[in-house]
């Protein structure tokens, strides 16, 4: 996947620390050219379905230059909420270069990660820079592929411990106004007791705008999220488990009124069987949402920022915001994942791992059957109330090519539940009166380099 240049071949150097140089142990590159086309029909009622091809391209820069030092930087096509850019709308207007020898891609290069990681002693390590925060099992901040601003130390005093303590500015806002900030503050821990058995625990500390601030994003935010996981190991059972609590405030102005709790939960029970190169599953899981009965009733939702990306199930979360979740109350739409956020899953799941019979190269399938429900009913315009968001098959498969190209298809259909009815007046929340049954199609390609 790696390529590394030899000091007399890189041209171009990476900056570090204000001067321009090129390590003597090289600078290793990466990269990675994806393109994928999708298929897709979200529920709403006579509405056509979604048919597009997407692209994405990153390269990535590492330098080391000495054994308690390395550095990284990498750069990814998109735009400011996607990594990835529509084919054929490369450009500002559809017909800018149309008659003018094809379609020129004016998309940026994002800095999603750029960091130095210093280690002044073997124990400990000291982060920064914009780089993945993904805390514990990733229910509550899942940031992993655009990163954020972050300093981290961490601690390694053993290899089955791990300790850091993180600083995240979420959101800058104004810079000369420290009262319509959003900052994070982290403390995670991993131990791993035996072969079998490993713990963690993570305690994220968000804190938002001053309360006289109504600029803010969320004036007088100041929540936090405990989250304890754990995974045992017996023969070819595996156990695995995690629950996450919030308290704190999600907003408070300085009026009772204003004030609204953080109370939300959400948690997973897991159990894994592995039989030779496969595996079957069972999972339960759960989260809060917003109480109807409760004038605040967004005190109960569980609050989380993930990212964009498939999380337990395809539809709800992930391409549909789900009624009645954190996200659904704040007006956040489609392309914002909710999560377990008012979501509860019954699921059994499945995988193995072969040969393909016509490439010799490995060829993974993955699969699972989910019934969900919201967690607290969601009350449509007609006054009616509904929990059923509906049963959903995913089905993934990916094919190794080569060693360094993979071919996958990723296939979910929902059977679409009765929470849909009547739920809202736009598309992030509502489906109509009769919501379709819903399908998710992608397949793509995958170089690394």
């Amino acid at each position: 996947m790696k390529k590394v240049l030899a000091t007399v071949a890189v041209s171009t150097a990476l900056v570090m620390g204000g001067a321009v140089a090129a390590s003597a142990a090289g600078i290793e590159m990466e990269g990675v050219v994806r393109v994928r086309g999708l298929s897709e029909q979200r529920m709403i009622e006579n509405q056509a379905s979604v048919n597009v091809y997407d692209e994405q391209v990153r390269l990535g820069m590492k330098s080391k230059p000495s054994d308690n030092l390395t550095g990284y930087i990498l750069l990814e096509t998109g735009s400011a909420n996607s990594d990835t850019y529509t084919w054929g709308q490369e450009t500002t207007t559809s017909s800018s270069t149309l008659f003018r020898g094809g379609t020129n891609g004016n998309n940026t290069l994002s800095l999603i990660q750029a960091w130095l990681d210093y280690k002044p002693t073997s124990t400990i390590g000291i982060k920064v820079g914009h780089q993945p925060v993904a805390p514990g099992t990733q229910q509550f901040v899942n940031h992993a592929a655009s990163g954020d601003d972050a300093i981290f130390v961490n601690w390694d005093p053993t290899k089955s411990t791990h300790a850091h303590v993180a600083i995240v500015k979420l959101q800058e806002n104004t810079v000369n106004d420290n009262t319509d900030d959003i900052d994070a503050y982290a403390l995670v821990a991993t131990h791993k007791i035996s072969d079998a058995f490993k713990v963690g625990t993570n305690i994220v500390h968000v804190k938002g705008g001053a309360e006289d601030d109504a600029a803010a994003t969320f004036p007088g935010l100041a929540m936090t999220n405990v989250g304890v996981d754990t995974t045992f190991k017996m023969g070819n059972l595996t156990l695995m488990g995690d629950v996450n609590v919030q308290f704190g405030t999600i907003q408070d102005m300085g009026t009772a009124a204003s004030e609204i709790d953080a109370n939300g939960y959400a948690f997973q029970l897991g159990v894994d069987y592995k039989i030779a190169s496969s595996n079957i599953g069972l999972l339960f899981a759960q989260g809060s949402g917003v109480d109807p009965d409760d004038p605040k009733g967004l005190e109960s939702a569980f609050v989380n920022f993930i990212g964009d990306s498939p999380w337990t199930v395809y539809m709800p979360g992930y391409r549909k915001v789900t009624p009645g979740s954190f996200q659904a109350a704040i007006g956040q739409t489609d392309g914002s994942n909710s999560g377990l956020s008012n979501l509860t899953i019954y699921q059994i799941n499945a995988k193995t791992a072969t040969t393909c019979p016509i490439t010799g190269k490995k060829l993974n399938v993955r699969g699972s059957l989910s019934y969900m429900q919201t967690t607290e009913d969601v009350i449509s315009t007609t006054g009616a109330r509904e929990d059923e968001v509906g049963t959903e098959l995913d089905i993934v498969a990916a094919w190794a090519l080569t060693s360094n190209l993979t071919y996958q298809i990723e296939a979910a259909y929902l059977w679409t539940g009765d929470v849909y009815k009547n739920t809202g007046a736009t598309a992030g929340s509502n489906a109509g009166a009769n919501p379709e049954d819903a399908y998710f199609l992608r397949h793509g390609i995958t170089m690394k380099f």
